[in-house]
């Protein structure tokens, strides 16, 4: 991705239009090989554990993301 194409709102679309679609092959590219999630009901380390809420752009690539919600009601 170059241009304006990796600007972080062309990259979070991009991802999420992928992930609608159910296409991993398109989600692959815009994630980062070593992101990293961490949120209250768990963590993940690396491309093949994560999936995208919040994220941070860096050169058109996710590196960081968040937890978008507060979980506390689904927790027992």
């Amino acid at each position: 991705m170059t241009g304006s194409t990796d600007s972080p709102a062309s990259v979070a679309a991009a991802y999420f239009e992928a992930w609608k679609s159910n296409d991993i092959e398109r989600v692959r590219p815009l994630v980062h090989d070593e992101v990293a999630f961490d949120g209250a009901l768990g963590a993940t380390r690396g491309i093949e554990e994560t999936i995208v809420n919040w994220s941070h752009v860096e050169a058109g690539r996710i590196t960081r993301i968040r937890v978008t919600f507060d979980p506390r009601p689904l927790l027992p």
